[in-house]
């Protein structure tokens, strides 16, 4: 358990490659990254107008007066564009920004979505972000390392600290967090955010853009982007009303890390699994992160070996479920229901909506690009891309180091490389009846 004195230290958060995307549409096999419902079109901060105050904000942010400041404001003396037209939104902004909240019990119900960078976790976590009666946090651990390669991964304590604060409802100061972080970038977009706004990847929260979180305008509602810091007292405040917490993360490197956080609340475990053949696909195609073909069999391996000492440290425990990739996009509804079941939620109408609508635009695309998996059921075969994009050589590397965990999730195996030449073979996980 964090001490008192911990959570009275301000702290915080950055950003994640793979994360640059909001709720988005289906992208046909030729183009996937994903299977489904990822876009890559984030918000803008700022108008080019508000820039030089932002940029002098950034020059500034480790000043004196930062360093003592808390939660409110946020920010000093900052005032973003869409409230500078008059002395009335002008005052209506610092009037929001200088609000003090009120103290209310921290949350106790909170639920860890373990995933892994590209491992197709943005559907999972829009299952919590649809939902009105959850907080939701995406990717909140950004401004640490991803690097689970040694036995003393940098920021373990940083992280299930940041952690634990972010679950209970007691959001961490971004700016004095990254002070904290030698290799902290400043200047990367998503890191202009997470200083800016006060959280990490802000826009993908349906939460941390909800209309309480934003300073009141006379005509309309304001664009997320356009409200400026959060006010994080009041943000703690809206996440206390809440039934629970949620955070999906790639940042956490095993499940026995949260141990401590589950003696301090009622702490849930979604362990998200993927075929590791398509994580390596997905891993090598990502421009800005390039992997070589010599390296992504270690790479998956070290994963792979990852995943099942958390799977076999937690196994049977009343708090830890897993669910495979390829299973919530065959079976979203059965799938989404069981999550909920496991975390002691509704099914919300609103999720359920989402995953509708989804649905019916994966469908009606796929047909129009005549695909001749036109089915959604069958559009399950978009989820087999790898076997057209991998060698024989790296997939039969990757099922040797990731020979446990494919035999513990059903994946079936490549079998010689004559039948790998056969692509209209399926190594899909049979779904369970």
């Amino acid at each position: 358990m964090v001490s008192s004195k911990a959570y009275s230290e301000s702290l915080s958060h950055r950003y994640l490659p793979d994360s640059n995307k909001l709720e988005g549409t289906y992208n046909d096999a030729k183009k996937a990254k994903f299977f489904m419902w990822e876009s890559e079109n984030p918000a803008p901060i700022e108008s080019e107008a508000q820039k030089p105050n932002f940029n002098k904000f950034l020059e500034n942010y480790k000043s004196e007066e930062d360093k003592r400041s808390g939660k409110v404001p946020y920010v000093f003396d900052y005032v973003p564009s869409s409230f500078l037209k008059s002395p009335t939104l002008k005052k209506s902004f610092n009037d929001f920004s200088t609000k003090r909240g009120v103290e209310k019990q921290r949350q106790t119900k909170g639920t860890v979505l373990l995933t892994y960078y590209r491992s197709g976790s943005s559907f999972l976590g829009q299952l919590f972000n649809q939902n009105p009666e959850v907080f939701y946090h995406f990717e909140p651990l950004f401004p640490f390392t991803r690097d689970c390669s040694s036995d003393s991964p940098a920021f373990k304590n940083e992280k299930i600290e940041n952690l634990e604060r972010i679950l209970a409802c007691d959001m961490p100061n971004m700016r004095n967090l990254t002070q904290k972080i030698p290799d902290f970038n400043q200047n990367l977009y998503n890191s202009r955010i997470c200083l800016l706004t006060g959280a990490c990847f802000r826009f993908n929260s349906l939460s941390l853009c909800d209309p309480q979180l934003c300073p009141q305008f006379p005509v309309g509602e304001l664009k997320c982007s356009s409200c400026g810091p959060l006010n994080l007292e009041v943000t703690d405040d809206l996440c206390r009303q809440k039934k629970m917490t949620v955070v999906k993360t790639i940042r956490i490197c095993n499940g026995s890390w949260l141990e401590s956080i589950s003696n301090s609340m009622s702490l849930k475990i979604v362990h998200l699994i993927r075929d590791p053949r398509a994580i390596a696909k997905s891993r090598l195609s990502v421009p800005d992160d390039p992997i070589t073909e010599g390296e992504i069999v270690k790479n998956i391996t070290d994963l792979c070996k990852q995943q099942m000492l958390t799977h076999d440290k937690n196994f049977g425990k009343d708090e830890y479920s897993t669910v495979l990739y390829e299973d919530l996009n065959r079976m979203p509804f059965e799938k989404a229901q069981e999550i909920y079941d496991f975390v002691g939620l509704d099914f919300h109408p609103k999720v359920k909506g989402w995953i509708q609508r989804k649905k019916t635009v994966i469908h009606n695309q796929i047909i129009q690009a005549k695909n001749p998996f036109g089915t959604y059921r069958n559009a399950a075969a978009v989820l087999e891309t790898w076997p057209s994009k991998l060698s024989y050589e790296i997939v039969a590397g990757i099922q040797e180091g990731c020979e446990e965990l494919m035999e513990e999730f059903g994946y079936k195996f490549v079998r010689s490389k004559e039948e790998y030449e056969d692509k209209s073979v399926s190594y899909l996980p049979d779904i369970e009846s």
